[in-house]
């Protein structure tokens, strides 16, 4: 029997981004936030299997930065960067699609109230890893 499940795309979106020349992080947030800015969280919001071996994840990007303006600016860059590993693989697998969702916009952090932060969201299409059991 062959079965399929999904990468851990918060792993595989923020290994892509390091590779790419973005400063990224999957949850955890490292723990001296000011020190690493700025910063991009890949933060897994949910997702569908679009067919057998397809998976849709849905993705938020939050950027913390020194203003409000590079928040924004690094942000619309990690989805740049993102955007660009169509037909490359992420996490082991082929990623055939990256859709923006939004564009970037203000995401005021409660935790950390005096860095600026920037968000955005996408879609990202990637094959599903596919095991004989």
């Amino acid at each position: 029997m062959v079965v399929s499940y999904p990468i851990d795309v918060a792993d595989a979106v923020r290994a892509w981004l390091e590779d790419h020349g973005v400063h990224a992080c999957a949850e955890p947030l490292p723990h001296d936030l000011e020190a690493e800015l700025p910063i991009t969280l890949v933060q897994p919001i949910g997702g569908k299997r679009s067919v057998q071996v397809l998976d849709r994840h849905a993705i938020r990007l939050y950027t913390w930065a020194s203003t409000h303006g590079e928040a924004i600016v690094e942000c619309g860059r990690a989805m740049a960067v993102l955007e660009a590993a169509v037909g490359d693989y992420i996490g082991g697998v082929p990623c055939y699609r990256v859709e923006s969702t939004s564009l970037p916009y203000p995401a005021h952090d409660p935790l950390h109230p005096d860095i600026p932060r920037a968000g955005t969201t996408a879609d990202v299409y990637a094959r599903a890893i596919t095991t004989e059991q």
